[in-house]
């Protein structure tokens, strides 16, 4: 690598140009780093005071009974000339909500929305979050994500860094403590490669109702490689890029 190309690869991000209304915001109520599994609300921020962050309520609605909640409130920073993704974010209360904030607060006219008050960065403000290791995204309804696992066959519905959601035909031939050896494939997808993903990993949850035509089954991943772990953590990046300009587009 050249010495131009060494120095993008490698551009510093300053957080507190992160900081900052009209960036989207994703709200981590709880995350459970058994099976990956996070309560992640998406928001986006509004305005910022000297006293609080003010952002939009989120979808599902952060409720009155979860204020003063400590959370992690993240932001993902793309770069689009590196193509690399990055989530920073801070430890915050949950101060308030308003069901009644008005977008340009010295506009009597303008809108009203609903709104959370949370809490400003520490004195050490902004710090590179860990909350990828545990962010699931969704496989989506294509089908487009495969997963080989026995003795019964599985489909994907979400996965992380840390592990995955799985539906098996019921009753499920699979038990909690079970470990099993897995590949995920992931398709050829814009600027992502064709990647494959295997290892072997350990049933930490078992949903399953008697009469129900499918089971769901959640697996944490056992001892990933660096290569894997490289290669895992590059199919979220490329997931959560496209999550993102999904979103600004509908906004």
């Amino acid at each position: 690598m050249c010495a131009a190309n060494a120095s993008r690869a490698s551009r510093p991000v300053d957080p507190k140009r992160l900081l900052r209304p009209q960036t989207r915001l994703d709200i981590i109520l709880n995350t459970d780093f058994m099976t990956g599994q996070s309560d992640v609300r998406s928001s986006m921020i509004l305005d910022i005071t000297p006293d609080y962050v003010v952002a939009a309520q989120s979808d599902p609605p952060i409720l009155k009974s979860m204020v003063d909640r400590i959370v992690e409130a993240t932001i993902v920073h793309h770069d689009f000339l590196t193509y690399q993704s990055t989530r920073w974010g801070w430890s915050s209360r949950l101060l308030n909500l308003n069901n009644d904030y008005r977008i340009n607060p010295k506009d009597p006219q303008s809108v009203m929305v609903s709104a959370v008050y949370l809490s400003l960065p520490g004195p050490k403000g902004l710090q590179k979050s860990n909350v990828r290791q545990a962010y699931r995204l969704d496989a989506g309804s294509g089908g487009r994500i495969k997963v080989e696992m026995s003795p019964a066959p599985v489909s994907l519905l979400n996965f992380s860094a840390g592990g995955m959601m799985l539906a098996t035909p019921a009753p499920p031939k699979y038990n909690l403590g079970h470990e099993v050896d897995y590949s995920l494939l992931f398709p050829a997808d814009g600027s992502l490669d064709q990647t494959t993903i295997r290892g072997r990993a350990v049933v930490v949850r078992l949903e399953y109702e008697p009469g129900e035509a499918k089971a769901k089954l959640g697996l944490k991943f056992l001892d990933l490689s660096p290569e894997t772990f490289r290669n895992l953590e590059k199919v979220i990046n490329y997931y959560m890029l496209e999550e993102q300009r999904r979103r600004n587009r509908e906004f």
